[in-house]
């Protein structure tokens, strides 16, 4: 007798654990916080709009053609959330070349104060 698998419970777990993993990830620093907070609020949006893969009778994972065509509004939304995170990231980049060059200056003057 074979077993027939509980492809919804087994795909909620996964979904689940998604959201478990990214939450985690979110508490390792601020570029994490920006990254995977972003995706976590896409993988919760993607939810509530029933956006994520569904099954077939087959038990393929796939998406239906309403799916693909509300997707594809969203995607504008989702680049422009990407360009955001890139600008946070970017800025703090900026911030720790300017501390360096401070940092580098300050050597320089205590290298000149000892000679």
């Amino acid at each position: 007798m074979v077993d027939t698998i509980d492809w919804k419970a087994l795909d909620a777990g996964e979904i689940e654990l998604t959201k478990k993993n990214y939450t985690s990830l979110v508490k390792k620093g601020s570029v994490n916080r920006d990254f995977f907070g972003a995706a976590l609020y896409a993988l919760e949006q993607a939810e509530r709009q029933y956006l994520l893969p569904t099954r077939n009778r087959d038990a393929e994972i796939g998406y239906s053609k309403e799916q693909a065509i509300t997707a594809a509004c969203f995607a504008r939304q989702d680049v422009a959330t990407i360009l955001v995170i890139q600008q946070s990231v970017l800025r703090r980049l900026q911030e720790l070349r300017v501390i360096s060059w401070c940092g580098i200056g300050l050597l320089a003057f205590i290298a000149y104060r000892l000679l």
